[in-house]
């Protein structure tokens, strides 16, 4: 039986590859790089050296600069080649992973907004108090 190479590892397994998420924006820069690295060997499937030497150029930014910096800072970061690929999968996750929680909170936007108060009165028609009715969503 041969040991394998790092070369040969997947960078995440399945399991984890599942569960990526996007940094927080407090995140390291080793978060950061982690993730890019993750997130290519993900969506781009390219060889593992390849992923972690493009997410080593990832010096300094935190997970608040992956999300904000313009393309052009990708490109003098990761270069021509690699920036396109960086800048263009890292926006797709990041901004799928928001979608899917402005989805979450649309519906309960609409749930607050169709409770409705409805004027209840006592038996004696004495007092009136509010009745909500809730979302059924």
């Amino acid at each position: 039986m041969t040991a394998l190479s790092d070369e040969k590892l997947p960078l995440y397994s399945a399991a984890a590859t599942s569960s990526l998420l996007p940094p927080q924006p407090t995140a390291t820069p080793d978060d950061v790089r982690d993730f890019i690295a993750g997130l290519l060997v993900l969506t781009r499937d390219p060889p593992l050296q390849h992923a972690r030497e493009t997410a080593s150029k990832w010096k300094l930014g935190t997970g608040r600069e992956l999300n904000a910096y313009p393309p052009g800072v990708y490109a003098d970061i990761f270069g021509s080649e690699d920036a396109w690929m960086v800048y263009r999968e890292t926006q797709l996750f990041i901004r799928g992973r928001e979608k899917g929680k402005n989805t979450r909170k649309d519906r309960l936007r609409k749930c607050w907004l169709s409770m409705r108060p409805l004027q209840v009165e006592d038996a004696d028609n004495s007092d009136r108090g509010l009745s909500y009715r809730y979302c059924d969503h």
